[in-house]
């Protein structure tokens, strides 16, 4: 009886430890996605309504209006998927990465392996 108690313990344990440290990323991704500047977000659809309307106003929205408003680098979401958008070519140039891990140090965050995150 004692024995089946200290497993129950222990599988509670690391049981809480997982969730917690699963919750800390979310929270840590969170918080630096709030970092980077993007439209308002609306609870749940996130920016869908913003977007709807074609692939021309689609295109129009995210190459044209939104990196005029925010910037080179910009948070959207569609539904509950977050994405950084990235709208000039020039930033991907390995020379000017620096900017952009500047802005999103949260890729690193979800990586199993840290040697796998150096961008080099």
């Amino acid at each position: 009886m004692m024995i089946s108690i200290a497993v129950v313990i222990c599988v509670v344990s690391i049981a809480a430890t997982l969730v917690g440290r699963y919750f800390q990323r979310i929270i840590r991704f969170r918080e630096l996605l709030g970092k980077i500047s993007g439209p308002p977000l609306m609870p749940v659809i996130g920016n869908c309504f913003d977007v709807w309307g074609g692939l021309d106003h689609f295109y129009n929205i995210i190459h044209k209006e939104w990196p005029s408003k925010y910037g080179e680098i910009f948070h959207m979401a569609l539904g509950s998927q977050h994405y950084v958008a990235i709208s000039s070519p020039e930033l991907i140039e390995v020379g000017k990465i620096n900017k952009l891990e500047s802005k999103i140090e949260c890729a690193v965050l979800f990586l199993d392996d840290p040697e796998e995150s150096n961008v080099h």
